[in-house]
């Protein structure tokens, strides 16, 4: 329908990718975007996707539980062992070593299973067990598990992708967004200036595609945190700005 209304730009939100790339090749002369990552090695010359430097967003988080852990263990729950995903894990990894270097880092892969909060919950209170008292839930709904579990055991979580503070407030430290707002605006830019090419478009905090919700004025970890973490949080905000 919307390829017969011969629009300047079609959008595909949470489309199936092989069925997305269909249509492109199907229509060259219609210009497609897509929002959400793809994972493929190439694109039609009509087809613009994103790929977001997450793994800057996730040193930061990094730096901020280096910073906080006070059992010098750490760990990350992530949906599946792809490079995609590992691209969060490692850029995690990277900043709590820069700042704790003989601190432990526990990750847990869920085998891609990203819609099973239980199964989040389960695998993140047996870090817990293990020591963590900080985990990044990088694992779609099954990651509202590991954030469930951090309030169950009065510890700790990092949200993802989108502003995750207020779920089990006083519990989520931060989270690590990928903004999707700027991929929906960025393509459409892209038309409207006549610079539209198709492709693979990299992107990253410097470009405000990535980010933490520190920066769009979440304070609920500071308001509702114990004090002798919350009192850290100047301190660390000043390093995270030095990065």
């Amino acid at each position: 329908g919307a390829i017969a209304q011969n629009y300047d730009l079609i959008l595909g939100l949470a489309m199936d990718t092989e069925m997305f790339v269909g249509l492109a090749n199907e229509f060259p002369d219609q210009k497609f975007a897509s929002p959400s990552e793809i994972f493929l090695e190439t694109l039609p010359e009509n087809l613009i996707a994103y790929q977001i430097d997450v793994h800057e967003s996730s040193f930061l988080v990094g730096l901020i539980v280096g910073s906080l852990t006070q059992t010098k263990t750490v760990g990350a729950v992530v949906g599946g062992d792809a490079p995609g995903l590992n691209q969060f894990y490692y850029g995690y990894k990277q900043g709590v070593l820069e700042v704790c270097p003989d601190c432990e880092v526990l990750v847990s892969y869920l085998g891609f299973d990203f819609s099973n909060p239980t199964l989040g919950l389960e695998t993140a209170l047996g870090l817990y067990d293990q020591g963590a008292d900080i985990i990044y839930q990088v694992a779609g709904r099954s990651g509202e598990g590991v954030l469930e579990a951090a309030a169950q055991r009065d510890l700790y979580a990092i949200g993802v992708d989108s502003n995750q503070d207020d779920i089990q407030p006083g519990h989520v430290i931060v989270s690590s967004l990928k903004k999707v707002e700027s991929t929906t605006f960025d393509p459409i830019k892209l038309v409207v200036d006549g610079t539209f090419t198709g492709g693979f478009q990299k992107r990253g905090l410097k470009e405000g595609f990535a980010g933490l919700s520190w920066d769009e004025g979440s304070t609920t970890f500071e308001e509702q945190g114990p004090p002798e973490l919350t009192a850290k949080i100047p301190e660390i905000k000043a390093l995270v700005e030095e990065y």
